[in-house]
């Protein structure tokens, strides 16, 4: 069985495991950029058999953008960012974002 990537991937970015048929991405690598669309390939081969292959299109979305989000403390008149540990709880609000990738 064997992997591939269009376009290629940092080896260090991922890892196999259950003896290589599954693909794991590791997070926060930056394996995968926003805005591209990325082709996984595996391929295996039976003894005494054919080759077969499955493809998979990862897209990846573009992250959300819009103004400056806030933190309010809750029940109280207006935004008020300050509070009390454990005590008092915050809505954390991000107003007139937009996702262009849906």
């Amino acid at each position: 069985m064997g992997w591939s990537w269009s376009p290629a991937l940092d080896p260090a970015s991922y890892s196999l495991v259950d003896g290589d048929s599954s693909l794991v991405i590791q997070a926060g690598t930056g394996a995968l950029l926003p805005g591209n669309t990325y082709l996984a390939t595996v391929t295996c081969t039976v003894p005494g058999g054919s080759p077969g292959s499955a493809q998979l299109a990862i897209v990846v979305n573009r992250p959300p953008s819009g103004p400056a989000c806030q933190a309010c403390r809750g029940g109280a008149v207006g935004c008020v960012k300050t509070g009390q540990p454990v005590l008092d709880s915050f809505t954390f609000a991000c107003s007139n974002w937009a996702d262009a990738g849906g």
